[in-house]
């Protein structure tokens, strides 16, 4: 990253508030009542959805935080390797988290986008603009992947038109 493209946490904490509103706006056009209806992806209901969008990104949190201490990158629990792989992990999420509480999902999800936030606060700002500093990040500093919103495209590309198609169904 060069100077002229530095970013401030404050840009950083910016992004990722925005990010964490547009969630929390979601969550309450889905309301209650429809949480634990199926079909926001398959049949798995949003709080499904928000259980796997939300162990994916602690895991990536995990991974920033043992940066930010300077500790090795820790080995990913969560894999994706093949999309075999990826299908049993995200059957396994589903499995650990199906039956629990949706105050507690809803409050787990919403709490990731806090921790993101502590995450980029504890990193140097040369980490954060750091191409080569994350393994997973293609080569990409991490700011940049927070200031384009890269770091949320798995929700917003892949996830978010399914929600929005559901909720237009069940009205």
């Amino acid at each position: 990253m060069t100077p002229s493209q530095t970013v401030s946490r404050e840009q950083l904490r910016a992004v990722i508030d925005d990010e964490m509103q547009q969630w929390d706006n979601l969550v309450a056009e889905i309301g209650l009542s429809s949480l634990n209806q199926p079909g926001f992806m398959g049949e798995w209901t949003f709080l499904d959805v928000a259980a796997h969008l939300t162990a994916w990104r602690k895991q990536t949190i995990d991974r920033i935080n043992a940066a930010a201490n300077d500790l090795p990158e820790p080995e990913p629990a969560l894999d994706d390797s093949t999309d075999d792989v990826t299908d049993a992990t995200n059957q396994h999420i589903y499995e650990q988290h199906h039956n629990r509480r949706a105050v507690d999902i809803l409050h787990e999800a919403h709490d990731s986008y806090e921790q993101l936030k502590q995450s980029v606060d504890a990193l140097s700002l040369d980490d954060l603009a750091d191409p080569n500093r994350f393994t997973w990040s293609e080569g990409r500093p991490l700011s940049a992947w927070i200031m384009d919103r890269s770091f949320f495209d798995h929700f917003h590309e892949e996830h978010e038109p399914e929600i929005r198609r559901r909720m237009a169904e069940i009205g």
